[in-house]
């Protein structure tokens, strides 16, 4: 008992099959362990990104871009940060939501020049030089007139020195030293308060710059997040290991501490490589000291969503009570994560400049050079005095008022950026003073109605002659110049400032380099060259869309198609191709299965390993059926290939089950050979003579119709058994066999040449053939030990009478009517040359059966066999209609056509006979055989 059950589980478990099944799982399995196929995998990951539905986009998002076009008009990058004070300042006035800087402010910028002051100086410069010129202009015409004597003039210019030019250049140097400088840092932060809602940057790694305590304390008690709940020492193992992927070293490098004290917060700009350089994943948490620094999009967007609490799983980050825009119920989201608590970014599939609105800064720097320029017009018609009849014109108020009024805007805007005390997004001040800036540029369109140019041109006009005609005309050209562009600049003002606002408005903005020149650049799932402040972008747009992707580990795919591959391979003891194909097929089908659950569920699903597995146990089993096929079919091609056609035995090779017991009804051709007066032959040789002549007899004869596609059943002494038409199936069977029969004949003319040269052969072979077409069975007939692919039937029989037929006509190939009918039919109609006989009843058939005597290929014959068969019909027509002495003298005429033609002689010779004796009144021409 004990040993056949070790002979169950041997058979059951130690197959080939399943230790090959086995082999490839653990194979695949440690693979994927180590990270072998990881690469694969990332690269499939992509292909499926690129099957799935595009990913919607926000509008609500705005890249401000720092590109080749903005760095080409304001200089190269890194700008000083007035810069990009200014375009926050300006960024708020359009209505921007939020501000996150993807540029990292971690060292001190050197000072630069305070525009206000610098538009001063020229207006200052002139004053004191106006007061100093005076002085000494009325020194000197006191000197001249005599009102000062010349003693005293040393002492009274040192009086005036002292009490009136050393007074106005200490003016002078207290309103350019330490005033002409301005610190940009400063500048920068009183910007960042200004807009309100501004994020900057901390690096999870060390950047080797010294961090002074107060900013330590300041970001650990302002900027990190305090409502996390993990599992122990979770996510400072992850972010370990992206630290070491990355060659970082973990400490944060927070932006200056100036800047930061008026941001709204603060995330990392760190982002995670996969092992091809390619970006498709996101740590959105990292560890510092049981505090976690939000990723750079992750830290607003919590602010936004005003969540109190992150619980963090192995697999998930949910935020807890969020509130997404425009929703009135909060929510918690679920963000799945993969293995090292990444997060993948469902990825936007356009080009960086076609994804999410895009924005260059240059637009925002030509609305202020817009400004500037507007206001210096109002500066240079508020220069311009003309008047009449001792009033100034209404220009003049005007811009005067304007200038004014733009004065007292820069001033609010001085005093808004220096007071910080209050969050900007609370102070009622912000929108006021927005609403007078608004209130300016509608005020200014006023200025540039025709009325004040005409009014001056006018006045121009009235004080024109013929000394000041040519200072007039350059004056009124300079006018209507001012007027032309200030109208021209305005309108470009209002359309740029209308078009920045439609963009700007409400949106989160994220401000970063994307010059060609910048290093921030990556590879995405689809493209090569992708701006890193874009993978902040998409990180935002897939947390506000919820559009995540769910990432199952490779060891779940992986079980669910091995214990399947597995299962399959067990239980199909001896697994044949169907179940190969299953199992390669489970592999191939592992692709579009994949795609569609990331279409519809948005779950990914990694498919290498379990392709690779389901597509190397198919391999590697059908090499093995392949090998143990290869030695079966050796064997099957040794034992058939000497009497069946390469084709048939390749057929069985193939398909071995051809060979068990049984037959099936088939309408094929027989073909029977024998050799006229064998027995004498044997007579005239020695044994070994006649094995030798029979064997290069056999041989020429077998390889002829093996030629022509037939089969060879049984060698009975000098006859040979074959057939056409079955095992493989052949259209034209009964075509194929009378050739045979004809080639056969002519080989038998080579051989005989042969071997009477050779001195072997002391007399002709020649060979008698009977062929009949016709529903024979056909198949393996026998035992289980001992089987033969052979013939059986009526029509079997038939070919074996008629091939002994050709005895009573001389003849050497007769056919039945059945196979000439088949042969001479279709295309190979009138390709043979045969000629009919009598119409027989062979012993042991009743059926009369016509005889068809094949001569030769009808393109081969020669002209006397081409003729002796027309004649040769002509006197059967004649035989047939009893007109002997007709007949026979046709018949005669065919034999002297073809001498020793036998048909023609024999039916002569019968004319002769019933010219003599006559026939019966019921004579048909049927001729019943009394011997075989």
């Amino acid at each position: 008992m004990e040993k056949q059950g070790k002979g169950i589980f041997f058979s059951l478990f130690m197959r080939p099959e399943l230790l090959i099944c086995i082999g490839v799982l653990l194979l695949t399995a440690l693979g994927s362990v180590t990270g072998l196929f990881e690469k694969l995998d990332l690269r499939m990951y992509d292909v499926l990104m690129s099957v799935k539905p595009a990913t919607p986009e926000r509008d609500d998002i705005l890249i401000v871009a720092i590109d080749d076009a903005s760095i080409g008009e304001m200089g190269t990058f890194p700008w000083t940060r007035d810069i990009l004070a200014d375009a926050l300042i300006r960024m708020r006035e359009l209505g921007a939501a939020g501000a996150v800087f993807d540029i990292e402010y971690v060292s001190p910028s050197q000072h630069g020049i305070d525009p206000v002051v610098e538009s001063a100086l020229p207006q200052r410069f002139n004053e004191s030089e106006q007061n100093i010129t005076g002085l000494i202009q009325d020194l000197s015409a006191a000197v001249a007139r005599g009102d000062l004597p010349p003693a005293y003039v040393p002492e009274t210019a040192e009086e005036l020195i002292q009490s009136y030019v050393a007074p106005e250049f200490a003016d002078l140097q207290d309103a350019v030293v330490g005033k002409l400088a301005r610190d940009n840092d400063l500048y920068f932060a009183q910007a960042i308060h200004f807009f309100g809602n501004t994020w900057l940057t901390i690096n999870a790694g060390d950047m080797g710059i010294k961090l002074s305590k107060d900013l330590e304390d300041y970001v650990r008690s302002n900027m990190l997040l305090n409502n996390v709940t993990a599992p122990e020492g979770l996510i400072a193992h992850e972010n370990d290991l992206f630290l070491s992927q990355q060659h970082l070293t973990r400490k944060m490098t927070p932006a200056l501490l100036v800047l930061l004290e008026q941001a709204r917060g603060a995330g990392f700009t760190n982002v995670v490589l996969d092992s091809d350089g390619t970006r498709r994943r996101i740590e959105l948490l990292h560890e510092t000291e049981g505090q976690y620094i939000a990723q750079l999009v992750f830290a607003p967007l919590l602010d936004m969503l005003q969540t109190d609490t992150l619980v963090r799983t192995p697999k998930t980050l949910i935020v807890k009570n969020a509130l997404y825009p425009g929703e009135t119920n909060r929510v918690d989201v679920s963000i799945p994560l993969d293995n090292h608590g990444r997060m993948l970014v469902n990825w936007i599939r356009d080009d960086f400049r076609d994804s999410f609105k895009n924005e260059s800064m240059l637009f925002l720097h030509d609305l202020d050079k817009k400004e500037k320029t507007i206001v210096s017009i109002l500066q240079n018609l508020a220069g311009f005095r003309l008047g009449k009849d001792g009033n100034m014109l209404s220009y003049y108020a005007a811009a005067q008022y304007l200038i004014g009024v733009y004065a007292d805007l820069q001033q609010t805007k001085t005093l808004l950026l220096k007071d910080t005390s209050k969050p900007s997004r609370e102070d009622e001040r912000y929108t006021n003073y927005f609403e007078r800036r608004r209130e300016f540029f509608k005020d200014c369109a006023e200025l540039t109605d025709p009325s004040y140019e005409k009014e001056i041109l006018d006045v121009l006009d009235e004080i024109t002659d013929d000394g000041n005609a040519a200072e007039i005309g350059e004056i009124k050209e300079s006018v209507s110049d001012k007027f032309a562009k200030l109208a021209s600049y305005l309108k470009e003002y209002n359309s740029l400032f209308s078009e920045l606002e439609g963009l700007y408005a409400n949106a989160i903005c994220i401000i970063g380099h994307t010059a060609s020149n910048s290093t921030d650049l990556g590879t995405t799932p689809f493209h090569g060259q992708y701006p890193n402040i874009g993978t902040h972008a998409n990180v935002l747009n897939t947390i506000l869309n919820k559009t995540f992707i769910y990432p199952l580990p490779w060891y779940a795919v992986f079980s669910f198609f091995a214990v399947l591959i597995f299962i399959i391979v067990l239980f199909d003891k001896h697994i044949n191709m169907a179940m190969l194909n299953i199992i390669g097929a489970s592999g191939i089908l592992a692709v579009p299965i994949s795609a569609i659950i990331l279409i519809q569920f948005g779950i990914y699903t990694p498919i290498v390993s379990p392709f690779l597995a389901a597509a190397l146990v198919y391999i590697g089993n059908s090499l093995y059926r392949f090998a143990s096929a290869e030695k079966d079919k050796t064997f099957l091609r040794r034992a058939f290939s000497t009497y069946l056609s390469e084709k048939v035995v390749d057929e069985i090779v193939n398909d071995p089950t051809k060979l068990t017991l049984g037959g099936e009804e088939k309408n094929i051709t027989a073909l029977f050979t024998d050799i006229k007066s064998f027995s004498t032959l044997s007579e005239k040789v020695t044994p070994v003579q006649l094995v030798n002549i029979l064997n290069e007899y056999l041989t020429d004869l077998s390889n002829i119709i093996l030629e022509h596609q037939g089969t060879i059943d049984k060698y009975i002494g000098d006859a040979i058994v074959s057939f056409f038409g079955a095992p493989i199936t052949v259209e034209d069977h009964a075509w194929q066999a009378c050739v045979s029969a004809i080639r056969m004949k002519q080989a038998e003319v080579l051989l005989n040449n042969r071997l009477q040269e050779a001195g072997g052969l002391p007399m002709p072979l020649q060979t008698r053939v009977g062929i009949n077409t016709g529903n024979m069975v056909v198949g393996n007939m026998g035992t289980d030990m001992k089987m033969n692919y052979t013939i059986m039937g009526n029509d079997v029989n038939l070919a074996a009478r008629l091939e002994g037929v050709n005895k009573m006509y001389g003849s050497w190939v007769l056919a039945s009517e059945s196979t000439w009918d088949a042969a001479n039919a279709g295309a190979k109609a009138g390709t043979l040359l045969g000629r009919r006989l009598d119409r027989v009843r062979v012993m042991g058939i009743e059926k009369p059966v016509q005889l068809y005597n094949i001569v030769a290929v009808k393109s081969e014959a020669s002209n006397e066999q081409i003729e002796c068969v027309k004649v040769f019909h002509a006197g059967l027509d004649r035989y047939l209609q009893k007109d002997f002495e007709g007949a026979r003298k046709l018949f005669q005429t065919a034999s002297r056509i073809l001498p020793g033609d036998g048909p023609s002689e024999v039916f002569a010779s019968r004319c002769t006979e019933f010219i003599k004796t006559g026939v019966a009144e019921d004579w048909s021409g049927v001729l019943t055989m009394t011997t075989k």
